[in-house]
């Protein structure tokens, strides 16, 4: 569910970031940009150059590397959301086997009991015969 969350909302990120920055770019401003080849040619652009062409490809590799940030960060979280998974299955596992250790011991400890209570009982039993032939 969490793994979903986060991915939806890298996807919402990204769609939001790219339409942010296409429309910065309409204005004519925003981002880190190239300088423009005006200034290049002492103030004249150059013929077939647009500068808003390159600001619109500068501002979509901006997004696309935004896009591949956050596909990455939805990557790492599924990661630690898996060995975090994993610790917590051995912990279920190691609290599992101490559990079933502690129950042997336990009934070991009965089975001790039990054997004791009848070695008294035969040597209370003994006892008594042999004080009852004398």
């Amino acid at each position: 569910m969490r793994t979903t969350t986060a991915f939806l909302t890298a996807i919402a990120l990204v769609s939001f970031t790219q339409a942010n920055l296409l429309a910065q770019c309409q204005r004519g401003g925003g981002g880190s940009q190239r300088p423009s080849t005006s200034t290049q040619t002492g103030g004249f652009p150059q013929a077939g150059v647009n500068p808003l062409v390159g600001m619109q490809q500068a501002a979509m590799q901006q997004a696309f590397m935004q896009q591949q940030l956050a596909v990455q960060q939805v990557r790492m979280q599924q990661l630690a959301l898996r060995e975090q998974a994993s610790r917590d299955q051995l912990a279920r596992r190691r609290r599992s086997a101490q559990d079933r250790r502690a129950a042997e011991l336990a009934r070991r400890e009965e089975v001790r009991a039990v054997n004791l209570a009848r070695l008294k009982a035969a040597e209370s039993q003994e006892t008594f015969v042999a004080l009852k032939s004398e």
